[in-house]
């Protein structure tokens, strides 16, 4: 008999065990942050499937994309949650004076000086409205007002809106800029406006 031992290799290579495909959706869906809010849900969805099929008894592997896919999906899901109420409140905070900025831009096109001027502080001149009246004239028929930039702040006199946009006209549209303040009864008043 000899004292050698044999090897004979085995024709079973050793198998990994398969990826999850959960946990590199996760991953995958974290990154794409460009869709609002979606794909950070989507992320944390597959973020928890993920996890859930790595464990040790599950016979996956990726809990490490699956657990980076649920911090990129928490971050996105926060991330885009402030911007959304940012966008809330900018959207009903400034619905007030951009009513106002309306309303005074429709009186000044049709020639109604005295209702625009009640639109306005004491610091605007019926004499002004009517200069920026013969201004507007030649434009034509007044359309509509967009704003397209709002600053809302808080200023040591009270709060103040500053608003950038477009004033539609039948020959095309022109830019305005706009400043608003709010009196002490909380009205609304315009303090400046400009068309170019």
């Amino acid at each position: 008999m000899s004292d050698t031992l044999s090897y004979a290799p085995s024709t079973q290579a050793l198998a990994r065990p398969p990826l999850s495909k959960a946990a590199l959706a996760s991953l995958i869906l974290g990154i794409l942050l460009c869709i609002p809010l979606l794909t950070s849900i989507a992320a944390l969805v597959c973020a928890i499937l993920g996890i859930r099929a790595t464990r040790a008894s599950a016979g996956r592997r990726g809990r490490g994309l699956a657990i980076a896919g649920l911090t990129l999906g928490i971050v996105g899901t926060v991330g885009w949650g402030a911007v959304g109420c940012l966008s809330l409140f900018i959207i009903t905070g400034s619905a007030a004076p951009r009513a106002v900025l309306h309303d005074f831009a429709h009186h000044l096109a049709s020639g109604n000086i005295p209702a625009a001027a009640a639109e306005c502080d004491a610091s605007i001149l019926p004499s002004q409205l009517a200069t920026l009246r013969t201004k507007i004239v030649p434009f034509g028929s007044y359309i509509d007002l967009t704003c397209t930039n709002v600053y809302l702040g808080v200023e040591s006199t009270g709060r103040d809106c500053k608003v950038a946009g477009v004033m539609s006209f039948s020959s095309g549209s022109h830019r305005f800029n706009a400043v608003l303040i709010q009196d002490v009864a909380g009205k609304w008043k315009i303090q400046g406006f400009h068309v170019y």
